[in-house]
């Protein structure tokens, strides 16, 4: 008597997989003809010979069929009984990406996301890891703390219990070295004066070299961060102590921060220009106008109402001529037969000059900006809030200029000297160190 066994009935595959799903015929004469009947796997043929069901699978799903045998000599039959067939879609493997980057002492995860096919995989791969990562093989996640620095490539592979498999294709990974943050200029404390352009960077070094940046803290008011560069800049816009720190990151994961950053900022220059002259006493003990820049401590300069005081503090600095800020802009005095100037005046917009009463706009002004100061018997008059001095339209780098005389052993003090011909304000000596002049012995020429 005819028999007929399958191998399977019930076989899977994955589309684009080969399939083959044996019926073997035994006992009867031994010449045998084979028949099939219902759905085959699309993509597959039946052999009327050897009754062997096969071919590339191309369409997934659920193909029920039987094979029949038939011994041709002994005229018996027999058949499979049902053959249930489940074919999956194809088997593929994604990875996240296939140039991973990221730096030494980071956490690595680079992802391979397997689809189609039964649904139980298994991953393995070949190439070279980088160091300190491993492959889940169940997963298929490549993960661990960078090792090494260098490129590696590897593939990864995902096999599924219905015979299906597929790789990535090349993954190679760059390890960059640990990501350093430098700051330049080589210091934490930076300084300013308020209207003036202040500019603090903080250039990235190692990691992938493709830097992003962030801050913490405060900032000093009127400046912003460049997220490219790290650079925080801006026109300086009130005084006062700012902290914060800029912290950079790359996109390889890698992120690093500055120590704490402490801004001080001063009040904007109230100040002479280069040339302006100032009444003192010469080594004659006659009285001379002699050039700001040529005076140093220990020489004598007029004062109002405290006679002749020997100069204690002098000092310069530069700065960029802002028309937009104007106690941060230079104005000038011209000389008329009737103002008594000696020269034209050129002085900063926060500077201020004594006089004997302020007009009713020029109190109004002064009192938006919170300024009502006195210096002896004499009111402050602001020249950039003035219409006795005209605003400079240029933007010419300055060299500015200041000076305290002696005071009687309270270094908030302040006097009056004639600058040009005219009474005009010195600080006080804590209003000097507060603003941190240049020592007159660095020479720069305007």
């Amino acid at each position: 008597m005819v028999t007929i066994t399958s191998n399977t009935t019930s076989p899977t595959g994955d589309v684009g997989a080969y399939y083959s799903q044996t019926n073997t015929a035994s006992g009867g004469s031994g010449n045998y003809g084979y028949a099939c009947d219902g759905s085959l796997p699309a993509g597959t043929n039946f052999d009327y010979d050897t009754g062997e069901v096969s071919g590339i699978l191309a369409t997934s799903g659920q193909y029920t069929y039987v094979v029949f045998v038939l011994d041709i000599d002994a005229g018996g039959n027999a058949d499979t009984g049902p053959i249930t067939a489940t074919i999956y879609p194809v088997l593929a493997i994604t990875p996240n990406t296939t140039s991973p980057t990221s730096d030494v002492g980071a956490y690595y995860s680079q992802t391979n996301t397997a689809s189609g096919g039964s649904g139980n995989y298994i991953y393995f791969y070949g190439g070279t890891l980088p160091a300190g990562t491993v492959l889940n093989t169940s997963t298929g996640e490549v993960s661990g703390i960078l090792a090494t620095s260098g490129q590696y490539t590897y593939y990864v592979s995902v096999s599924d219990d219905a015979g299906g498999n597929a790789d990535t294709g090349p993954i190679t990974a760059t390890i960059y070295p640990v990501l350093v943050l430098a700051i330049t200029p080589n210091t934490t404390n930076p300084t300013g004066d308020v209207g003036a352009y202040y500019s603090q960077t903080n250039p990235a070094s190692g990691g992938s070299g493709n830097y992003s940046y962030d801050y913490g803290g405060t900032l000093p008011a009127g400046t912003v961060l460049n997220t490219s560069t790290g650079e925080v800049s801006g026109i300086l816009a009130t005084s006062g102590q700012y902290t914060y720190y800029v912290s950079v990151s790359d996109d390889a994961g890698g992120n690093a921060l500055t120590e704490p950053i402490t801004a001080t900022i001063a009040d904007s220059p109230s100040c002479f220009n280069h040339d302006t002259k100032i009444l003192c006493l010469n080594k004659n003990l006659e009285e001379e106008y002699i050039f700001i820049q040529d005076l140093r401590i220990g020489d004598f300069v007029k004062t109002y109402l405290h006679g002749y005081r020997k100069i204690s503090c002098i000092g310069k600095g530069k700065m960029i001529n802002n028309t937009n800020v104007w106690n941060y802009c230079m104005y000038k005095m011209k000389k008329t037969e009737t103002n008594q100037l000696t020269d034209d005046l050129i002085v900063t917009g926060g500077h201020a000059i004594l006089v004997d009463e302020l007009s009713a706009k020029e109190k109004e002004l002064q009192e938006k900006e919170d300024f009502s100061v006195k210096i002896d018997d004499k009111h402050l008059l602001l020249l950039g809030l003035s219409d006795k001095f005209i605003q400079l339209k240029d933007s010419t780098i300055y060299i500015y200029y200041h000076l305290v005389p002696e005071n009687n052993g309270d270094d908030d003090q302040r006097f009056g000297i004639w600058a040009n011909g005219v009474l005009s304000e010195t600080p006080s000596k804590n209003q000097f160190i507060s603003h941190k002049y240049e020592d007159m012995e660095v020479e720069y020429k305007p």
